[in-house]
């Protein structure tokens, strides 16, 4: 939404639910593929940067390049000019959420055929024209993960790990040990998405069938837990709006808000909408209480935090 009283109520439930940051998604325009949609008729990212800086919770941004599709918005020339033009215009704003002092920038590769060397070429470039930047991507560690520049990554997805036709569990689909494994081998700060739930059925052209059912929470509950026993640095949700696909933490009139249940830890609900990150910064003992935040707290194989998301990408950090 674009109503600065709803992104406002949405930054507040996201530090309600001990989020750190969200990522917003942004279009490239598909006309000269320099700016993004949502800049005009009115400027709503700074609208959502202006609210950010209010409520001290800073924002960074998911530039949907994969999603532009045969569009010249994809091409790595044109992209280094969007991300250059957009950082000098709003990284210096302190609603823009920063890690080692430098503007995080976030965007996918799936779908989108663009090599490692581009991507190099492309980080070069713009640290030249817009200085230091803390570059992070949703995409394959295999593919990407040589890529100096490159700090965080997010490879592998929680809905592959339940069949899609026997509803059994296959947590070694897009096995999180292995993704990160390869990660930390090279060096990045790694995890995986996590999806409470998601139903392609309004979206036949897209997708057909229900991916994944949320079981009022115990999937997320299951795959989370699942991936913290190998170790991420970070913890990502993946809550778009298009709650048709039901995958939305944020409540709604027609959409509980789903808690996690975790086996150690009391459960409380997750409010927002959005991809949420969490980066770790130390371990945390195993403990019983409940944390006394608006949030679930899982305290699964000795360490752990809690996350939710919001306009349409979040992140948590791992305490």
């Amino acid at each position: 939404s674009a109503n600065p009283d709803i992104i406002r109520w949405q930054i507040r439930c996201m530090k309600a639910a001990g989020l750190d940051s969200v990522a917003v998604m942004i279009h490239p325009d598909n006309g000269k593929g320099i700016e993004f949609i949502q800049e005009a008729p009115e400027d709503m990212i700074r609208t959502i940067l202006d609210i950010a800086a209010e409520e001290k919770f800073p924002v960074f941004f998911m530039d949907e390049v994969a999603f532009r599709k045969g569009s010249v918005s994809q091409h790595p020339e044109i992209m280094a000019q969007r991300i250059i033009r957009f950082l000098k215009k709003y990284a210096s704003s302190p609603g823009f959420y920063r890690v080692d002092g430098k503007p995080v920038y976030y965007f996918q590769t799936y779908g989108w055929s663009v090599k490692p060397e581009e991507l190099e070429a492309m980080f070069r470039k713009v640290e030249t024209a817009a200085g230091p930047v803390h570059w992070m991507i949703f995409g394959a560690v295999n593919r990407f993960g040589k890529i100096p520049q490159l700090a965080w990554m997010v490879d592998g997805a929680s809905h592959h790990r339940r069949s899609k036709e026997t509803r059994a569990w296959q947590l070694n689909e897009q096995a999180p040990a292995h993704i990160f494994s390869a990660g930390h081998k090279l060096g990045k700060k790694i995890t995986d998405m996590q999806y409470p739930k998601f139903d392609g059925t309004s979206q036949p052209w897209r997708q057909t069938g229900v991916a994944q059912y949320g079981l009022g929470g115990r999937t997320l509950e299951t795959t989370i837990l699942n991936s913290l026993r190998s170790n991420p640095d970070f913890i990502m949700l993946s809550s778009w709006n298009d709650w048709e696909e039901g995958a939305n933490f944020e409540p709604g009139t027609s959409t509980a808000v789903p808690a996690i249940r975790t086996s150690t830890a009391a459960s409380s609900p997750i409010c927002a909408a959005g991809n949420s990150f969490r980066r770790r910064s130390r371990r945390r003992r195993r403990s019983t209480r409940p944390s006394g935040r608006n949030s679930a707290t899982a305290t699964a194989p000795g360490r752990w935090s809690r996350k939710s998301n919001a306009p349409t990408t979040a992140a948590v950090r791992l305490r």
